[in-house]
């Protein structure tokens, strides 16, 4: 084997690893916040936004029982805003933020005790 091909085989692990690990990290940072609140009594709703790797829990909201909340994202200086609300249903929501200020929203509920 030649010093080229060395480099390039180096080059494509490289690429492979970067690929994995942040294909793997996206994943993760959801996974992880949607553990802690579905373990506190929430169930998962749905998320708004593009979900970051490098993103992290900055703030949540909830609502009283059919007040509505907003869903709130930001990608790329495009941002979306979503207002939910439901009888007899509380819901949160857990706004995530990149150091880019890139944000998007995860949504769970429960019902009214």
């Amino acid at each position: 084997m030649n010093h080229f091909t060395r480099h390039r085989a180096g080059i494509v692990l490289s690429l492979f690893l970067l690929l994995w690990v942040t294909g793997c990290a996206r994943p993760a940072a959801l996974s992880a916040t949607k553990k802690k609140w579905t373990s506190a009594g929430w169930t998962y709703v749905e998320t708004f936004g593009k979900v970051r790797s490098d993103a992290v829990e900055v703030s949540h909201a909830t609502s009283a029982a059919g007040t509505p909340v907003r869903a709130h994202w930001n990608d790329n200086s495009v941002d979306g805003d979503k207002s939910l609300s439901e009888a007899g249903t509380e819901f949160l929501v857990v706004k995530m933020s990149t150091p880019m200020a890139h944000t998007y929203s995860v949504v769970f509920k429960r019902k009214s005790p």
